[in-house]
């Protein structure tokens, strides 16, 4: 009995220092306003970090006590000055994959080149996509699903000059 109370409290104070895993599962959290990035760095995570993982969504400017944090402000995947928050993703997880890196083009074309002329005519055709979503929806769970259809179909579909490495 005794042992079985030590594994319990060490589980306990693990979880406590290490919040990554709930219930052998990844925890993502980031604060609530979707955008084109926050979207697909959500589908990122869940079709090739961690197929498993739960999104937690908090309100924003809250702290986070759980959770690998993305796209907030002192999290180590966010978006800076020359880089979406998908590519910090990317580069993180250290992920090669030409039409992953593609839909990063296209992110940073929308969130990184947000006043200049798009590159790309697929950057405005996600933009009206992911508008559309988030005009149809207001449930974060149903904008994330919808969100997993409309990237699964951006990597099913992606122009081949996408592919292309800069």
């Amino acid at each position: 009995m005794k042992r079985v109370l030590t594994i319990v409290l060490a589980v306990i104070i693990l979880h406590g220092i290490f919040p990554l895993a709930y219930a052998g599962q990844k925890v993502f959290a980031t604060w609530e306003g979707f955008e084109a990035d926050k979207l697909a760095s959500i589908w990122l995570i869940k079709r090739f970090i961690a197929p498993d993982a739960r999104i937690l969504i908090f309100p924003k400017g809250s702290q986070i006590g759980e959770g690998i944090q993305f796209d907030t402000p002192y999290s180590p995947a966010s978006r800076r000055f020359n880089r979406s928050t998908f590519e910090s993703l990317l580069e993180h997880y250290q992920i090669k994959n030409s039409k992953l890196e593609g839909i990063g083009r296209l992110i940073h074309d929308i969130e990184i080149n947000i006043w200049g002329e798009k590159v790309f005519v697929k950057s405005s055709e996600l933009i009206i996509r992911v508008n559309d979503l988030l005009e149809k929806h207001k449930d974060n769970e149903q904008i994330i699903s919808g969100s997993m259809r409309l990237f699964d179909d951006l990597y099913s579909n992606l122009p081949r000059e996408l592919e292309k490495s800069r």
